[in-house]
């Protein structure tokens, strides 16, 4: 499960993405070829000056985007965790919230 957490509202509510379609990966990771996949979500924006900031969250494991520009937290976020439905790749729900390390954000 993907979920993308934005600056928008502080980080507090994840958006979920669905995998859209499958395709070759654009650069192969390690010498190994291999495919990607789209992941898309909704959520309204307003019109901002600044960009918005987005952490994403693939299973338990907080990730910033490869071709997005990435900066340091000066501070760990505090995220709410989303529930997890059980699927063949997860088998637990897990409704808590918990600090987590601060990664880069795209």
């Amino acid at each position: 499960e993907v979920f993308a957490f934005m600056s928008l509202d502080n980080f507090t509510r994840p958006v979920g993405l669905l995998p859209e379609a499958t395709g070759p990966a654009e650069e192969e990771e390690e010498g190994v070829a291999g495919s990607s996949v789209c992941w898309s979500g909704a959520r309204w924006l307003p019109p901002a000056e600044a960009p918005y900031e987005v952490i994403f969250m693939v299973g338990r494991e907080l990730h910033a985007a490869k071709d997005l520009p990435h900066r340091q937290l000066e501070h760990p976020l505090r995220l709410p965790l989303p529930r997890l439905v059980p699927t063949a790749a997860s088998a637990a729900l897990c409704d808590g919230s918990g600090d987590l390390s601060s990664p880069p954000v795209s």
